[in-house]
């Protein structure tokens, strides 16, 4: 189509193409854990595809709001609605790069509304002390590792990724620091 090529000349790229040069193109620009993310919703998006049978036929150019929706509504059975919102994000970002590149000439999930903040907040609570003595207890003799990573969180409040980065030299056992 003449039009569609003129607006998006990549247009009639297999979309299972296309997806793979996106990942090639932010492989080369983002860290590990954001790379990890993207893969994730690229293979989500890859097996809905599958699921559909729509992974040999369908061209970026096919894929339109209705599918775009029909994706959304297969999302939100089963995250909860702040999963919803980033699911969203992210094919927002994959069409918008669609988009740029000559892929597309429209982004499908831009009409698509995210889900209220109401709806997002996380919902937390500390435990109790028959808890907390339960899930120690439980640590100390089936994973006594885990239990020093939690004692760590729990009673030096230090973050995971602090942890992680924790060095031998970081730990002084006769003055009881860290």
């Amino acid at each position: 189509n003449p039009i569609i090529e003129a607006s998006a000349p990549k247009a009639y790229v297999k979309i299972f193409e296309a997806l793979e040069n996106f990942l090639k193109v932010k492989e080369r620009e983002l860290e590990a854990n954001s790379m990890r993310s993207y893969n994730s919703y690229v293979k989500s998006f890859r097996n809905w595809l599958v699921s559909k049978r729509l992974d040999a036929s369908l061209y970026v150019a096919m894929f339109d709001k209705r599918l775009a929706l029909e994706y959304m509504e297969s999302i939100e059975k089963s995250v909860s609605a702040r999963t919803y919102n980033n699911y969203l994000a992210f094919c927002r970002d994959l069409f918008n790069w669609f988009k740029s590149r000559g892929y597309s000439s429209q982004n499908p999930f831009d009409e698509i509304k995210k889900k209220p903040k109401r709806l997002t907040k996380k919902i937390r609570r500390t435990f109790t002390d028959e808890e907390l003595s339960s899930l120690f207890l439980y640590l100390n003799r089936e994973n006594p590792e885990y239990l020093a990573m939690c004692l760590l969180c729990y009673c030096c409040l230090l973050r995971p990724k602090e942890i992680a980065l924790l060095r031998c030299e970081d730990i002084d056992l006769n003055r009881q620091i860290v």
